[in-house]
């Protein structure tokens, strides 16, 4: 791996990304299981039925999402992904203590964010690297999300141990849930600025406007 590699401005903006990203995502799997258990008492056969649907349902839309961003661009389908996750946290932090029904239904906007993000950001990596880089760049990619994901899963162990007295969302109304409710308003947080900053540091370039002389010679 050539140390030039990281001379590339953009492409060490979108590995920091995909480390945050990847650290935030991690609570889908991670947190969702511990949720439904300790606050919603359900066995492990239970847990898994209500994560079925959704990853089976992001799989699906996940295949349009490559087409999605060779039409759209990665910018818009980033922004879709960190809509939906933020959505969905915000939705867990407010909702925590109803039905489980609901929550499951909730994951298919985490799960469909999880895949749109995975695919704008390495669709954006590809472009941003030349071809005797793509290689490396790629699987250095990738490890940093691996790598995010293992040290995320043991913060969020740490966290999932500890109760929570002071209830940071006055929506939220499910004591036993405050724990899990403010550590989702923290990720929905973290999404809006990351996605405020994506879009800042890489929205498309303006096209000028054509100018059209008329037969008279005045300019429209």
């Amino acid at each position: 791996m050539q140390p030039r590699l990281f001379r590339n401005r953009t492409y060490t903006i979108l590995l920091a990304l995909i480390f945050l990203l990847g650290c935030i995502v991690t609570s889908l799997y991670f947190m969702t299981p511990i949720l439904l258990a300790e606050v919603y008492h359900l066995d492990s056969g239970r847990i898994g039925f209500a994560m079925v649907p959704a990853a089976i349902l992001s799989a699906i839309v996940g295949r349009q999402g490559g087409k999605l961003a060779d039409r759209k661009g990665t910018t818009y389908v980033f922004t879709v992904a960190a809509c939906s996750l933020t959505t969905f946290f915000l939705l867990l932090s407010v909702f925590v203590g109803i039905p489980p029904l609901w929550i499951s239904l909730f994951l298919v906007l985490g799960n469909v964010g999880q895949s749109f993000v995975q695919i704008s950001l390495s669709s954006a990596v590809s472009k941003t690297l030349p071809k005797e880089q793509t290689g490396v760049g790629m699987g250095l990619f990738s490890m940093m999300n691996f790598i995010s994901q293992g040290l995320a899963a043991g913060v969020y162990g740490i966290l999932a141990s500890r109760s929570a007295s002071a209830n940071w969302n006055p929506l939220n109304a499910h004591p036993e849930g405050y724990a899990f409710s403010n550590l989702y308003l923290v990720l929905a947080l973290l999404l809006v600025g990351i996605l405020i900053f994506y879009r800042l540091r890489f929205r498309a370039p303006r096209v000028p406007e054509l100018k059209r002389i008329s037969p008279s010679g005045n300019i429209h």
